[in-house]
This record gives C-alpha cells, sequence and structure tokens, in this order.
C-alpha cells in the first residue's frame, strides 16, 4: 500500500525543506502561529517559494520550550 500528500501545504513545506541548512527546521506562518505556544523561533527574510506568487514568511526553529502545553 502507498500513500500519497498532496496540496499547498505539502509543496510550501518542501520548498522550505531545501532552504533549510543542516540541522536547520525551517517552518512558514501558518505553522508558526499553530505552535507558538510551543517553540522559540527566530524571524527569517520572506522567502520567494516556487509556485507562490506572494513572499512566504520564515521561521527558525531555535528550541521546543518545555512544560508549555495549549490551553
Amino acid at each position: 500500500m502507498e500513500y500519497t500528500v498532496i496540496g499547498d501545504s505539502v509543496n510550501v513545506a518542501s520548498r522550505l525543506k531545501q532552504i533549510a541548512g543542516p540541522g536547520e527546521i525551517i517552518i512558514s506562518k501558518s505553522i508558526y502561529e499553530l505552535m507558538k505556544h510551543m517553540i522559540s523561533v527566530k524571524d527569517l527574510p520572506p522567502q520567494k517559494v516556487k509556485g507562490k506568487s506572494e513572499l512566504v514568511e520564515t521561521f527558525q526553529v531555535l528550541n521546543l520550550n518545555e512544560n508549555k502545553s495549549k490551553v
């Protein structure tokens, strides 16, 4: 059995993976908004991503914040 994931989110994630250096995790603003209570990030310059007409806001994940649960 094989599974396939398609869609805009998957395409953006793939492009951000290509931007990331070794050991880096780069996320978009939509993921940051979902996870901001759990992670510390560094703002990065907006990136031009293939397949998107607008720049994508990006963040580098620095670490997980311990003992932070979503309320």
